[in-house]
């Protein structure tokens, strides 16, 4: 098991089922999908932070990719809801804008797409195969973490992240320098979005070894930016390459 304790810094850390499922770690099989993992520790996201994360996870549905959020200190829903249940409307807004603009062809089997999963959901692709399999499920994974059959999208609890990066095709987070280490130990392209202090020349630093996409401020994010900084992330192999290089260093 990658994630297993053994193999980290943090021997006290146990997996959650609903982590191990969401990373397809629980099947023998090739994982399906590429996946990202965003997340900003103790940064302050403007609170509350719903549409802020709301770009990356219509940007990843657009994309047709994974996506794990780590909240860290950001706050969802400042109203004294639920945070899973605000992140599973998130969620479900990104999947539903993602169809929208690909005006796919969908098939929901008796599927209440607001209330509990009865059964989960089937996109057919032009060629007649779907993309996800039909699961039955429940939308709690009950691990602190929230995640419902056929959605790519997954509110993980904390993780180490010496474990959790070499298992993603891209990483994205604020740049400070131990997190930027664990990058480019971990050989995975990152993103940095800097916030303050030494951030910035982080990011730059990555995008100058070509480990990630140029760097950006908070406040200049657009979906427009997101998913094209996502896409060379997770698709630009001259990158995945320079950081495989460096990561052996």
């Amino acid at each position: 098991n990658p994630l297993s304790p053994s193999s980290s810094p943090a021997p006290s850390f146990t997996p959650p089922p609903g982590l191990l499922k969401f990373l397809e770690l629980d099947r023998e099989k090739p994982r399906t999908k590429k996946m990202i993992v965003v997340g900003f520790g103790s940064m302050v996201v403007p609170s509350p932070a719903a549409p802020f994360f709301l770009l990356f996870l219509k940007a990843a549905a657009l994309l047709n990719i994974k996506i794990l959020i780590q909240l860290g200190w950001a706050k969802l829903d400042e109203g004294g809801g639920s945070e899973e249940e605000v992140f599973r409307k998130l969620a479900d807004e990104a999947e539903k804008y993602a169809k929208g603009v690909a005006d796919a062809d969908l098939v929901y089997p008796d599927d209440d797409r607001n209330g509990e999963v009865g059964e989960a959901w089937e996109e057919v692709s032009s060629d007649g195969v779907g993309t996800r399999a039909l699961v039955d499920g429940d939308d709690k994974t009950g691990d602190g973490g929230i995640w419902r059959a056929g959605q790519d999208a997954y509110r993980c609890p904390p993780c180490p992240h010496d474990l959790l990066f070499p298992l993603m095709d891209g990483v994205v987070h604020h740049g400070v320098a131990v997190t930027v280490h664990t990058s480019l130990k971990s050989k995975v392209p990152t993103w940095v979005i800097p916030f303050f202090g030494d951030q910035p020349m982080w990011g730059q630093r990555m995008e100058e070894l070509g480990c990630g996409p140029a760097p950006i401020s908070l406040s200049s994010l657009t979906l427009d930016i997101v998913y094209n900084r996502l896409q060379k992330l997770v698709n630009d192999n001259e990158m995945r390459a320079r950081c495989q290089k460096i990561g052996r260093r």
